[in-house]
């Protein structure tokens, strides 16, 4: 299974899925700390950054898109209303069309 995992934190998927030989396709975080950590424990996984921005990806096949929303994005920009709105927004995009 190939997934892609948004909102990923400090990637509890990747921990969870990857020794049962999953692969992961991308991340995308924006949290300073946690994209250190990605970037050091995965290095070879893209981080798209900010989720919202997902019409400029690059087009990828995945079997599963996994995601903590809204996540990190709130603890950073401390607007956590405006933030929220937005990852919901887009979640419940993605619900719908499921």
């Amino acid at each position: 299974m190939i997934f892609g995992s948004v909102c990923s934190g400090i990637e509890a998927a990747s921990a969870a899925w990857l020794p049962l030989g999953w692969q992961c396709a991308f991340v995308a975080e924006i949290d300073p700390f946690c994209c250190a950590l990605l970037r050091h424990y995965y290095p070879e996984t893209p981080n798209y950054g900010d989720m919202l921005k997902f019409k400029e990806w690059p087009e990828r096949t995945i079997d599963v898109l996994v995601g903590g929303c809204p996540g990190a994005a709130g603890r950073v920009d401390r607007k956590i209303e405006a933030v929220d709105s937005a990852a919901s927004a887009l979640l419940q995009g993605d619900l719908n069309r499921a």
